[in-house]
C-alpha cells in the first residue's frame, strides 16, 4: 500500500488539496508497517523464549541432579525445585513450596544456614558438600554448586543452584578408607601379637633340635607347649581376620526375625551344663512389660518382641561374653543372662552379668579395644586373644545395636548390648 501510494504521489504532489493528505497517508501507512514489524519481532522473541523455557524445563525435570531457585531472607521461599527432589530427598516439590523453611531445615546442623545468616558459605559458595536428612531418616551427601544474587546494597536476594547426590561415592570412599584402615590394623596386630609366641616356639624347637632336652617326658612337655602356642596363633589369626572383615563390612549376615524369649531360652539351655560344670549358678531373667494373652487357659506371650538378627553371629556374642564370665568368676559365683523391654521402645536391652573379679573404672573405656587386657581382670595368663570384646562390638554394631559395660572391682561385671526390635 505504501508503495502504491508513493508511486502515485508525484502525480498528486502539485495539487495543494491532496498534498497534505498524501503526507498523512504515507505517515499512517509507515507507522502501521513499523508496528506490524515490531509485533512480528516480539512474537518471534516470545516463541523463542517459550521454546527455550520448554527445553530448560524438559532438561530440569528429567535431570537426575536437583535444580532449584531459593529466596532467603525474613520470608524464605523456594521459587523452583526440580522433580528430582523426590528421588534425592524423598519429598515432593509441593512439600518444598508449601513450607518456605523446608528447604533449609533439611540441612544437617553442621551445614545448616538460617535465613538471618543466608550468606553462610555452605549455600552461597560455588562448591560445597552438604548433608541433607532424607525423608526415610538416612543422610544424603550432596555436591552443591550455586550462584548467589545480590541487590545493589549487597544483600543476598536469591540463590540458584544444582545439587548432585554423591552418597554412593561417599560410601565407596568410606569403604576404601575402612579397608585401608583394616589392612593397617591387621598388619600391626599380626606384628604385635605374633612376636611373643613365635619367639617361644623358636626357642623350644631349637632346644629340641640341638639335643638340649633328652628326657622323653621333658620332650613331650616342650611339644605340648609348642602345640598350645600353635593353636593360640591359629585362634588369633581366625579372630583377626574375622574382626578385619567385620570392620570392612565384608561379612555376610543372614538376618531373620526371632522372638527374644526364644533366643534367650536357647542360649540358657546351651550354656547351662557348662556353667554348672564350673561350679557356678546360672539364671535367666527376662523382664518384659509386654502383656500376655491366654489361649485355652495357657499363657501365650503373643506380644513378645522379635529381633532381626543373624542367630549364629549373636550366638558368637553370647559365647564370648559368657566365656569371659566363666574365666573371671570363682566357684560358687553366679552368671545371669536376661533382657528388658518396654512398650514403645525400639530396642531390646540384653545383659550378661557375673559376680566375678570386676573391671576398674579406668579400664572400662578401653575393654573393647583390640588386644586390651586389664591388669587384673583380663590377665593374659587366663588365655584368649584379646579380640573377643572387639569382635562382639563389631557384631552388635552390624546388627544396628550398641554395647556397653558396667562393673565394680570385686563385685562383678555386667555387659549390656541392644538389638533393634523388628517392627514388621
Amino acid at each position: 500500500m505504501l508503495g502504491m501510494h508513493l508511486m502515485n504521489y508525484p502525480l498528486l504532489v502539485h495539487i495543494e488539496m491532496l498534498s497534505a493528505w498524501g503526507y498523512l497517508i504515507a505517515g499512517t501507512i509507515t507507522w502501521i508497517t513499523a508496528n506490524g514489524m515490531l509485533l512480528i519481532y516480539y512474537q518471534s522473541i516470545r516463541i523463542k523464549l517459550s521454546d527455550s523455557e520448554k527445553r530448560f524445563r524438559l532438561l530440569a525435570e528429567n535431570a537426575r541432579d536437583l535444580i532449584y531457585r531459593y529466596r532467603p531472607g525474613n520470608k524464605p521461599q523456594v521459587e523452583y525445585i526440580s522433580p528430582s527432589a523426590i528421588e534425592i530427598t524423598g519429598y515432593t516439590p509441593e512439600e518444598f513450596y508449601a513450607d518456605p523453611a523446608f528447604f533449609n531445615n533439611l540441612l544437617q546442623p553442621d551445614t545448616q544456614t538460617s535465613p538471618e545468616a543466608a550468606r553462610e558459605p555452605e549455600l552461597t559458595s560455588p562448591n560445597a558438600l552438604l548433608q541433607w536428612r532424607h525423608k526415610k531418616g538416612h543422610i544424603v551427601w550432596l555436591e552443591h554448586r550455586s550462584t548467589p544474587f545480590y541487590d545493589k546494597h549487597g544483600n543476598l536476594i536469591a540463590i540458584e543452584g544444582i545439587a548432585r547426590d554423591i552418597t554412593d561415592r561417599k560410601n565407596a570412599e568410606e569403604q576404601i578408607t575402612r579397608l585401608e584402615e583394616s589392612r593397617r590394623h591387621l598388619l600391626s596386630d599380626i606384628s604385635h601379637d605374633l612376636r611373643t609366641p613365635m619367639t617361644s616356639i623358636q626357642g623350644f624347637v631349637e632346644a629340641l633340635r640341638d639335643g638340649v632336652i633328652t628326657d622323653p617326658n621333658e620332650k613331650k612337655k616342650y611339644l605340648d607347649v609348642i602345640h598350645a602356642r600353635v593353636l593360640g596363633i591359629n585362634r588369633l589369626m581366625r579372630d583377626l581376620f574375622q574382626l578385619t572383615n567385620l570392620e570392612a563390612s565384608q561379612t555376610t549376615f543372614n538376618l531373620a526375625p526371632v522372638p527374644i524369649d526364644v533366643l534367650m531360652q536357647n542360649i540358657y539351655d546351651r550354656f547351662a551344663y557348662e556353667v554348672k560344670q564350673k561350679g557356678l549358678y546360672f539364671t535367666l531373667n527376662n523382664v518384659s512389660s509386654f502383656s500376655d494373652d491366654t489361649i485355652n487357659g495357657k499363657a501365650v506371650n503373643q506380644k513378645t518382641p522379635r529381633v532381626y538378627i543373624d542367630v549364629g553371629r549373636i550366638d558368637q556374642v553370647f559365647t564370648n561374653l559368657i566365656g569371659n564370665a566363666l574365666k573371671h568368676t570363682v566357684t560358687g559365683g553366679t552368671i545371669k543372662i536376661g533382657y528388658t523391654t518396654t512398650p514403645g521402645q525400639k530396642e531390646v536391652a540384653i545383659n550378661v552379668s557375673d559376680t566375678g573379679l570386676g573391671i576398674s573404672a579406668q579400664d572400662i573405656p578401653r575393654v573393647f579395644d583390640r588386644f586390651y587386657k586389664a591388669s587384673k581382670s583380663r590377665n593374659s595368663a587366663i588365655g584368649g586373644s584379646g579380640l573377643g570384646l572387639a569382635i562382639c562390638k563389631e557384631l552388635v554394631k552390624q546388627h544396628g545395636g550398641r554395647i556397653w559395660i558396667e562393673s565394680n572391682p570385686g563385685k562383678g561385671t555386667a555387659v549390656f548390648f541392644s538389638l533393634p526390635i523388628n517392627q514388621s
